[in-house]
């Protein structure tokens, strides 16, 4: 008998989609970086592909998902109930992050399994709700591994180098790793992964950043301007990271998934270390690392 685990690890693989990876039209950026003894990454968008849009919009696709999700987990909703549904779920999350916000959390997350507890009918079973947010997430936003991910975080072990995770993510983000990449993340290995969704905080958020850096210094006494984050998001990744000491590397390999955020007045003149247009060029960043 399959462990609620291993069914998720199945669905992933089932529902995932590979998708053609196009660069930016933008030139990457490959000054060496010295002294680099951790490497941090993203992970939607970065080191998995994602098709995720702006969260809390409600629209024909969020609608399709949620109808495949009942057939196929046989919740007899009505259209006009999963219409009222899924406005529920997306005005929930809404009103939770403002109750985080009024608690000054300035950039809030969400357990997903929370929210859909609250919309859906109580009789379900904590297993089945996790099906069903799974089950809704991978129809609504079907992700796959980057180009050269795994031969990436390979090269970088190899070279003694430290592996973290800063992401935005709900409880299925970590299974990503053994369902698509065929490894658990302390066998890769990675260090102190924060997700989000248990610290009810989300990235751009520099407390994220700055537990990080704790961690890595009191395990590895690796210091700020030791770690590189690589991101493809230039609000969310590079502009916190920056602004506490971090090496940035703007991952621009995927142009659907890259977020410069040009609009954004706090981000003029911003910068970052390097610009790479695949994963394998971190490696090159650090082949005259001196540790």
């Amino acid at each position: 008998m399959q462990s609620l685990k291993e069914e998720h690890l199945v669905r992933i693989r089932e529902l995932s989609k590979k998708k053609n990876v196009l660069p930016a039209s933008i030139s990457a950026k490959l000054y060496p970086l010295k002294n680099i003894k951790a490497v941090i990454f993203d992970v939607y968008g970065t080191l998995f592909t994602s098709s995720a849009g702006e969260i809390g919009i409600m629209n024909e696709k969020c609608l399709s998902a949620f109808r495949d999700t009942c057939n196929y987990l046989h919740m007899p909703f009505t259209p006009l109930e999963r219409s009222n549904l899924i406005k529920q779920y997306l005005t929930h999350i809404h009103h939770m992050h403002a109750q985080y916000k009024q608690k000054g959390i300035p950039y809030p997350e969400v357990d997903i399994r929370s929210i859909w507890r609250s919309v859906l009918p109580a009789h379900l079973s904590k297993q089945k709700i996790e099906r069903i947010a799974l089950e809704y997430e991978l129809r609504s936003n079907p992700v796959w591994p980057m180009p050269d991910v795994s031969s990436c975080l390979s090269t970088l072990t190899k070279q003694g180098v430290h592996i973290g995770i800063i992401s935005n993510a709900q409880f299925y983000t970590p299974l990503l790793f053994p369902a698509l990449l065929n490894q658990e993340l302390n066998s890769i290995p990675i260090h102190f992964p924060l997700w989000s969704y248990l610290r009810k905080r989300a990235k751009p958020d520099p407390l994220l950043f700055q537990e990080t850096i704790k961690k890595f210094n009191h395990a590895f006494s690796i210091v700020s301007h030791q770690i590189a984050y690589v991101g493809n998001d230039m609000l969310n990744d590079m502009l916190p990271a920056s602004q506490i000491g971090m090496k940035t590397i703007l991952f621009a390999g995927d142009r659907s998934s890259l977020r410069l955020r040009k609009d954004f007045p706090q981000l003029t003149g911003a910068k970052t270390d390097a610009v790479i247009l695949s994963l394998q060029q971190i490696a090159f960043l650090l082949k005259n690392n001196k540790m």
